[in-house]
């Protein structure tokens, strides 16, 4: 039987993205990394989202995160949609560290 296109493949990465939706609601959400192209992220995701919105992204609930601009989204027939940002290559902190 064919595929469709769009669908999920098993050995995708799951990230967590956080950002502000496009109805302006902040959001966190399990995505699944795409692909990753210099210093572009693709993630597969089903909250609605806009271009220019900024997102935060962590994989496996690492201790530092990525943080980036969405600059194109393609959305698919299901609603789901896959969105491209841009890493701004600034990795910050997401759990305090005792000294």
């Amino acid at each position: 039987m064919h595929e469709a296109k769009d669908q999920m493949r098993p050995n995708q990465v799951d990230i967590n993205v956080q950002g502000t939706d496009m109805f302006g609601a902040r959001f966190s959400e399990s995505a699944k990394l795409v692909s990753v192209v210099d210093s572009e992220v693709s993630v597969f995701m089903w909250r609605p989202v806009a271009e220019g919105a900024r997102v935060e992204l962590n994989c496996n609930k690492e201790s530092y995160s990525l943080k980036g601009q969405i600059v194109k989204i393609t959305t698919h027939l299901t609603g789901a949609q896959t969105v491209l940002v841009k890493i701004n290559w600034q990795i910050s902190e997401t759990l305090s560290v005792g000294n």
